[in-house]
């Protein structure tokens, strides 16, 4: 019995693992996307009140 509660913790815990090795870089990278995005159109501004 205690064997089974162990394996499926282990798998769990892998499971967990997984999920965050796959998921945490793709929502670090939309947030650096989004930031990036964020920056590019304040200089966009910029330059067009610039030309203004």
């Amino acid at each position: 019995m205690k064997a089974h509660i162990l394996s499926a913790a282990i798998s769990v815990l892998i499971a967990i693992m997984l999920f965050y090795t796959i998921y945490l870089p793709v929502i670090t990278e939309k947030k650096s996307e989004v930031n990036f995005m964020k920056k590019e159109f304040e200089k966009a501004d910029l330059l067009q009140t610039h030309q203004e």
